[in-house]
């Protein structure tokens, strides 16, 4: 290791402690961060360049890829906003106020992309593309919000971090990492610049609700990765192309994709979702361990249903007995089928989260195990 690879280890380092100690601060902000992302942007272009494993061809290609991608995914939230309403900027669109975003912006790029695309390369002189998941997870590190991550208090705001934060994050550093390995840091700068510099400086933007914003920062950039793969396979000879060429990436982003489709669910932002029996007051219907899978339809609950709702800071799942009727309203009157007599209060519509479709036996034993793991 050079003294040079000292100096950008701890150039790194010091970025890093800075976003986790001091993040708040304006001089820190503005000046100290920007101009250490500078520094490690002048390191990296003053060292001996590390070829990227595509030809020249495939790195001008790749260079349109990014900014393809970048378009495509301001397209879309566009698109959606149309749909969901738009909103101001919470960043300053004043002359002064663009100066210091683009100030930002292009610092932090030109120094992430530079050192990633020379760790890409430099790690990956055979040309393994696997190289890239580790890199991606290092970067991701930073990217994430240390100070949330440590006030997470509950598992809805576990499942919004992830959501809002965690999976964009790992599949946009991926494909980050995919556009370093094989076009350099210009592609790679290229889909960043674009993305944030309409997030920065555009004075109205998307009004999104978290599960879109989370679907697209996923989902796009996957797509962005698999692009890249196939236009910088096309320009090399098929005798050159390992047959196990992303690999690694493409499992790591079908993870990313499952988690994320998991996590919509058990927020409820489908119209069916999945919920673990916690207790056996339904038994021997329902057994703790047992999944269910509940529908968003209170207008369908008939007697004999199985319904989900909120009773005492906690879900229920309980037997329809009887439904009365005051005026527009609906009333359920509800009993565990091992319980002895019904539920004392009535279950309101409001309170209601779904009807039991279906159930799975057991495959919520897991969960279960990992609750008691994590929070006794």
């Amino acid at each position: 290791m050079t003294v040079i690879h000292l100096l950008i280890a701890g150039l790194c380092l010091q970025i890093l402690l800075l976003n986790v100690n001091l993040g708040a601060g304006i001089l820190v902000a503005y000046l100290v961060r920007p101009v250490l992302w500078g520094l490690l942007a002048l390191l990296v272009f003053r060292m001996p360049r590390e070829r990227p494993a595509g030809n020249s061809r495939a790195v001008r290609v790749l260079k349109l890829v990014g900014l393809f991608v970048a378009v495509i995914q301001v397209s879309v939230s566009v698109m959606f906003g149309l749909m969901e309403g738009f909103g101001r900027s919470p960043y300053s669109t004043s002359f002064t106020g663009a100066l210091l975003n683009i100030w930002l912006v292009g610092t932090e790029v030109a120094g992430m992309e530079m050192c990633r695309a020379h760790l890409v390369n430099r790690c990956g002189r055979r040309r393994r593309m696997s190289v890239t998941i580790p890199v991606s997870l290092a970067f991701l590190l930073y990217s994430l919000t240390v100070r949330r991550m440590a006030s997470l208090s509950d598992k809805v705001a576990v499942v919004r971090f992830l959501g809002e934060e965690a999976l964009p994050g790992l599949s946009q550093s991926v494909f980050c990492s995919v556009l370093a390995f094989l076009g350099g840091p210009v592609a790679a700068m290229g889909y960043r610049v674009l993305l944030m510099g309409f997030w920065r400086l555009c004075p109205v933007l998307p009004d999104l609700s978290w599960g879109v914003a989370a679907l697209i920062g996923t989902v796009v950039p996957i797509l962005g990765v698999f692009i890249a793969q196939a236009e910088h396979a096309a320009t090399v000879r098929p005798r050159r192309i390992p047959r196990d060429a992303g690999k690694a990436i493409r499992s790591t982003l079908v993870v990313a994709v499952i988690g994320m489709v998991f996590m919509w669910f058990a927020y409820g932002l489908f119209p069916v979702y999945p919920s673990v029996v916690l207790t056996g007051s339904m038994r021997p219907y329902l057994n703790p361990g047992d999944l269910i899978v509940s529908i968003k339809n209170t207008g369908s609950i008939r007697e004999g249903d199985v319904i989900e709702f909120r009773r005492d800071d906690m879900w229920v799942a309980h037997r329809v007995l009887e439904v009365r009727r005051a005026g527009n309203h609906r009333f359920f009157v509800t009993k565990g089928d091992a319980n002895a007599i019904a539920d004392q209060d009535l279950v309101t519509t409001s309170m209601v989260k779904g009807k039991v479709l279906t159930t799975v036996p057991g495959l919520g034993r897991v969960s279960i195990a990992l609750r008691k793991l994590i929070f006794r």
